[in-house]
């Protein structure tokens, strides 16, 4: 029988119409794809709680020695007690904290309005009648207008809690199945690994596969150093900002503390990050405490970037302030948040495969010995 030429091409012009038609049914493709990612997320969960998971057992193996058995069993029962602690020590104060504040809220223009009036408009008064013309109505205008702004937007803030809320508890389901899952991937972790490798080399290369597993261990490393260091250096903060806070009688001192740890994980600009809706909501009650604030947050950040964080922190990534910066800048700009956050251990683990391949590059001409540094 002849063969029919160019029937070879006949899958290949298929499958290229019908992927054609699927990159233009948008809305086909995101519900796909938001399907999938739901179905995955216990998956997700899995990886993400046994890689956290997995610094302790390492640490409960290699420093005291236990077992697997009992490593792993001290490890999730470390992870539990800090969940325990967690929601009973620190959920119940927000719970009382947040609907207080959204209470609140509807006060804090009047709070301001009548700190204005008391403390500029008489000063205000006294530069009109010098210059003739009426400061204090137009800046009165401009602030109520700016405050009625302000009043909508905290309170906007304040009601999307209640979504995030929502989105938590929605979450939960698939947290205690990706639980429960990670159990059974770090009790037979090295198994795992063993079959993934395995799988990789039939398929990609033995090369391609020891050159993969040679940049997951540098990424392994990076990442569990910067999580375990950050981690601890944002809890420092926290305390740090509680008890700060208390000291200065600023209401809902827990709160707020909370804030600036969390947002303390992004490095360099989680201070100013979290500073936002502190000093936001503060001003409306006290503007001298929003003041005072101000400045505990300012010399907190400075002690942190100068002390606390390059002693537990930069130590354990090695990267430059500068690329630093860029690297939360671009995580931020590209992922949100979530780049902001993860985006310094990201471009630390970047740069060491370029500096990896520079030095290979060197060397093989010859050139390592032109560039010691001194």
């Amino acid at each position: 029988m002849k063969k029919i030429k160019y029937i070879e091409f006949l899958p290949i012009i298929i499958i290229s119409f019908l992927a054609f038609r699927l990159l233009n049914e948008k809305l086909l493709m995101t519900s796909v794809f938001s399907y999938i990612l739901s179905m995955c997320s216990p998956f997700f969960w899995a990886l993400a709680i046994g890689y956290i998971v997995n610094i302790a057992m390492n640490a409960f193996e290699k420093k005291l020695h236990f077992s697997r058995t009992w490593a792993l069993s001290s490890a999730y029962l470390l992870i539990l007690v800090i969940m325990i602690l967690l929601i009973v020590g620190v959920i119940p104060q927000l719970i009382s904290t947040v609907p207080d504040l959204i209470s609140d809220s509807s006060g804090y223009a009047k709070n301001f309005n009548s700190w204005y009036e008391t403390n500029v408009a008489n000063q205000l008064n006294d530069l009109s009648s010098h210059l003739g013309e009426d400061v204090n109505q137009m800046i009165t205008s401009k602030m109520k207008e700016f405050l009625q702004f302000m009043t909508s937007l905290l309170q906007n803030i304040l009601s999307g809690l209640g979504g995030v809320a929502y989105s938590l508890t929605t979450g939960l389901i698939d947290f205690f199945i990706g639980f429960v899952i990670s159990i059974y991937i770090l009790h037979e972790k090295e198994v795992f690994f063993f079959k993934t490798r395995k799988l990789s080399s039939a398929f990609l290369g033995e090369k391609f596969t020891k050159k993969a597993s040679e940049i997951l261990n540098d990424t392994d490393i990076i990442f569990g150093n910067y999580l375990v260091a950050k981690s601890l250096d944002s809890f420092i903060v926290a305390v740090i900002a509680v008890i700060g806070f208390k000291i200065l009688g600023i209401q809902y001192a827990f709160l707020f503390g909370i804030i600036i740890g969390v947002t303390n994980m992004i490095p360099y600009f989680g201070p100013m990050i979290g500073a936002v809706p502190v000093l936001l909501i503060t001003v409306f009650r006290s503007p001298m405490q929003a003041l005072w604030a101000a400045i505990f947050i300012l010399v907190l950040q400075q002690v942190d970037g100068n002390i606390i964080g390059p002693k537990i922190v930069d130590e354990k990534v090695g990267l430059p302030a500068l690329w630093g910066v860029v690297s939360v800048t671009v995580g931020g700009y590209l992922f949100g948040f979530l780049g902001m956050l993860l985006g310094t251990p990201v471009f630390a683990v970047f740069r060491k495969i370029v500096l990896d391949i520079q030095d290979k590059k060197l060397d093989q001409k010859g050139l390592t010995k032109n560039f010691i540094e001194e």
